[in-house]
């Protein structure tokens, strides 16, 4: 028995219609693809920059900001080694992304010059609320409260005292002790933020204290005054002269 052999015919015409078909659909993905790529918006970041909550303009690269407070910081240390600095006002950096160009703010900088400061951790003398005397460390602190004692009371005194209130539990019946060494007014030591330029020396906080805090003023002599009148119009009497 003679099998025979099935081909399935498809027409050629069919063929060519079916590669048309099949070459379209990859051209109309091939340019939807390309008008997607064509169309993607160019995102960029831009910077808001802020001092103490205020708004003083926007960059296109926030690099000059950081660069601009370490230089600032910097050439302060120069003058100033011996403390720990900060830039006393907030800076704030925020990004926000953008599709838009923009111009950035040429004042930026000109304003951090003008409006930022260095502020100095210090040790300050109160007298009640009020800072009177800053100093580079406690330890200048505690040194110049025992200088200012020691104006009025000698060293061995002063430090016989110091001894003694470590020693109480060992002195003997009989003996003599100081009870109590100190300032009329109390003077609290306190670590605040102050400029740099507000730090004073041992020597200077011993003499600014000495005086009450007061500053001096000179007067000339004219021809012509008295005493008296020049006493009444600077409110002194005659025992300052």
């Amino acid at each position: 028995m003679n099998k025979q052999l099935s081909l399935l015919y498809v027409p050629q015409t069919r063929v060519f219609q079916t590669f048309i078909i099949a070459l379209m659909t990859i051209m109309v993905f091939s340019g939807f693809a390309n008008g997607v790529s064509a169309e993607r918006p160019n995102v960029k970041t831009i910077y808001h920059i802020y001092i103490d909550n205020e708004h003083i303009g926007t960059l296109l690269d926030d690099q000059p900001v950081y660069q601009y407070m370490t230089e600032l910081l910097d050439s302060t240390k120069g003058q100033y080694s011996d403390v720990s600095l900060q830039v006393a006002e907030e800076v704030r950096v925020l990004p926000e992304f953008v599709f838009t160009e923009i111009e950035e703010d040429q004042s930026v900088l000109d304003s951090l010059e003008e409006q930022l400061t260095v502020q100095a951790e210090v040790t300050a003398l109160m007298l009640g609320e009020e800072a009177i005397i800053h100093l580079a460390s406690k330890k200048e602190a505690k040194q110049v409260i025992q200088d200012l004692i020691t104006q009025y009371v000698d060293e061995e005194t002063y430090s016989q005292f110091i001894e003694e209130e470590k020693n109480v539990d060992a002195l003997e019946i009989g003996e003599t002790i100081f009870t109590d060494i100190s300032l009329t007014e109390e003077l609290v030591e306190k670590e605040v933020l102050a400029s740099p330029q507000d730090i004073l020396t041992v020597e200077e906080a011993v003499n600014k204290l000495t005086k009450g805090v007061l500053e001096e003023q000179t007067y000339t002599v004219k021809e012509g005054d008295v005493l008296g009148t020049i006493a009444d119009n600077h409110n002194l009497s005659t025992s300052n002269y």
